[in-house]
């Protein structure tokens, strides 16, 4: 964001950070990596870290709010688990191991492609192939192991394109599914991806977008998930 990285000459930012005493006019560009020539710059950069540091720490609150939130769902998510499978059958066949297949079936043709940079699998003559949502008549049926290997492939997709809307959807999906117990390769994998979604405002700001099960996780199924007991 330019406003937190940036002051110019003449900028509302140079206006704010002459309250208290007086700061002389910044004669050049004032980033995080600038090296003061003087007192006046050195102010300029002091208070420009003050500003970035407030949106972070308004960045983590949000963050906490959203994880609050996540673990409610959750909650309710493995409590009524049976009782949903049965409710919501299996109503498609999933691909098998190919990271290549599974992108297809999740992201679509489009993102499929700037992924995988027009692979064969990739490649449908120019027709447009939508991605599956993660509906609950498809993610409840996935194993443990089904679950920590796409979450291994979205990790990896992520890390090409970033958060895109599709993306975090089956993310967020795939986490609620997932159980507690799962073996220390699988821990490492979590903490690997916690440690770089957190530092994503991204994905922060799409979760913070949908809140509630209607619009974001299973929007075409959450009427009769809402009804359960």
């Amino acid at each position: 964001n330019k406003k937190m990285s940036i002051i110019e000459p003449g900028d509302i930012a140079f206006k704010l950070v002459q309250r208290g005493f007086y700061v002389e006019k910044p004669i050049r560009k004032i980033t995080l990596d600038t090296i003061p020539k003087d007192g006046h710059e050195f102010i300029h950069l002091q208070r420009l870290k003050n500003y970035r540091d407030d949106q972070i720490d308004a960045s983590q609150d949000l963050g906490r709010k959203k994880i609050s939130e996540f673990n409610i769902l959750r909650k309710k998510f493995h409590a009524d688990k049976k009782a949903l499978t049965e409710r919501f059958p299996k109503q498609i066949e999933v691909p098998g191991d190919s990271d290549e297949e599974w992108c297809m079936f999740c992201l679509g043709s489009e993102l499929c492609s700037t992924i995988y940079q027009n692979k064969t699998s990739c490649n449908t003559s120019g027709n447009l192939i939508e991605g599956h949502l993660p509906l609950l008549s498809i993610v409840l049926h996935f194993s443990q192991e089904t679950l920590m290997l796409l979450l291994k492939y979205h990790y990896s997709w992520f890390l090409i394109i970033g958060m895109h809307e599709d993306l975090c959807m089956w993310m967020y999906a795939l986490f609620v599914c997932l159980e507690n117990s799962c073996n220390e390769e699988y821990k490492e994998i979590l903490e690997d991806l916690s440690f770089s979604l957190t530092w994503n405002s991204r994905i922060a700001t799409m979760i913070a977008r949908h809140e509630s099960l209607d619009v974001f996780l299973w929007k075409h199924e959450s009427t009769r998930y809402r009804t359960h007991p």
